[in-house]
């Protein structure tokens, strides 16, 4: 068991101290630099790039780290360990979550530092400062409506993460289209299911609501995402069991 956590941590934890180290060395050297040199724009760059890689590389990881799980011959090392599908599937989505987490705790510092130094005022009309001012103010009256957001974010999160592994593991399901399906089911959701979803369902409910009361609209939108990444889980879940119970 130690040694199925160490090496889940391991490039979870490489690539947050390399990117985390990155982003915030070419954020410091952003602040310092003349701020009409050319060498500043491209650490500006710089640090939106590698801020980007260090959220975007937990998902990527956690990709990798499940397909093997799954795609892997019947034979490999963490499916011969006395672990129950529920502690495989906890031990991966909990090493991504975390890590998005502190990969977004490094970079928002980063960018709220940078955002005023992004010219939006030829795209939008307006500063990041007035941007950020009217969240704030908007999200300040009513004090559930900030705690909401947060709790939203992160289920969004974990929707994220969970897609991810419901499309890896629909291959399972489908042994004759196993590297296929996953491609497809993306295609159909992202095409089909999420347009129809938000457009007839999700906007008129929550804006219905939200005329009426915006903490109960945000309230709507949190219990959503919850449902929606238990049902993904779940999925996953039984799936890893199945396989699980093939070895």
């Amino acid at each position: 068991m130690k040694q199925l956590i160490l090496r889940q941590l391991k490039p979870y934890l490489t690539a947050f101290l390399a990117l985390g180290a990155l982003t915030a060395l070419f954020t410091l050297l952003v602040l310092f630099a003349l701020p009409a040199s050319e060498f500043r724009l491209l650490l500006l760059f710089l640090a939106l790039l590698t801020g980007g890689a260090l959220i975007l590389a937990p998902f990527i990881i956690a990709l990798v780290l499940f397909v093997q799980l799954l795609y892997r011959p019947y034979g490999n090392y963490e499916l011969t360990l006395p672990l129950t599908p529920q502690s495989q599937l906890f031990l991966r989505f909990g090493f991504a979550l975390v890590f998005v987490l502190l990969g977004a705790a490094v970079f928002l510092p980063c960018a709220l530092a940078l955002l005023p130094l992004i010219d939006l005022m030829p795209v939008l009309g307006v500063s990041a400062e007035d941007i950020l001012s009217v969240v704030y103010a908007y999200l300040s009256s009513e004090p559930i409506l900030i705690f909401e957001a947060v709790l939203l974010l992160l289920l969004m999160l974990s929707f994220e993460l969970a897609f991810l592994y419901f499309l890896c593991a629909s291959g399972q399901h489908f042994p004759m289209l196993r590297g296929a399906m996953p491609f497809l089911v993306y295609l159909f959701c992202t095409v089909v299911v999420f347009p129809l979803l938000t457009d007839y369902l999700l906007l008129p409910v929550f804006f219905y609501i939200g005329a009426w009361s915006m903490p109960f609209a945000g309230l709507a939108a949190v219990l959503f995402f919850g449902l929606v990444d238990a049902a993904l889980l779940y999925f996953v879940y039984m799936t890893l069991s199945r396989r699980i119970d093939v070895k």
